[in-house]
């Protein structure tokens, strides 16, 4: 007999065991989930939004992705979402940081969206991402 005695042994290989499933689970067995990288344009009544923000919801009050509108109406949400369906709002810049055009403007240009656009249960808006490059247009009207 060992020093370990016969239960002992068997104890190390179970834990041994559990400890090599737990390792497998930690180390993210999930399936990879395909993301999509959106890019796009906001327009409204055929002119370029000049600013604000696209925000992509995955479910209501939950928003998935946001970007920042420029000036020629163009945005790029800041992080890649996962392939699927989205509501999506457009809505205010809030606390927007100075840019070139604004500083010494006496006061810059209010870009007043309508006010449906302005939640993902009222806009009407929606997008659906595909793994990769996505290019998608909103028009305000």
């Amino acid at each position: 007999m060992n020093c370990f005695g016969t239960r002992s042994v068997r104890s190390y290989g179970a834990v041994s065991l559990l400890c090599c499933l737990l390792a497998v689970g930690i180390c993210g067995c999930e399936p990879r989930v395909p993301t999509g990288e959106v890019t796009g344009k906001v327009t409204m009544a055929g002119q370029p939004l000049g600013e604000g923000t696209v925000v992509f919801f995955s479910k209501p009050g939950v928003p998935a992705a946001t970007g920042p509108i420029g000036a020629g109406g163009e945005f790029r949400l800041e992080t890649p979402v996962p392939a699927g369906d989205y509501k999506v709002a457009i809505q205010p810049l809030s606390g927007a940081a100075p840019t070139p055009e604004s500083v010494g403007a006496k006061e810059s240009p209010k870009v007043e969206i309508p006010p449906k656009y302005l939640s993902e249960t009222t806009s009407e808006l929606t997008a659906s991402v595909k793994e990769g490059p996505n290019t998608v247009a909103f028009e305000l009207k």
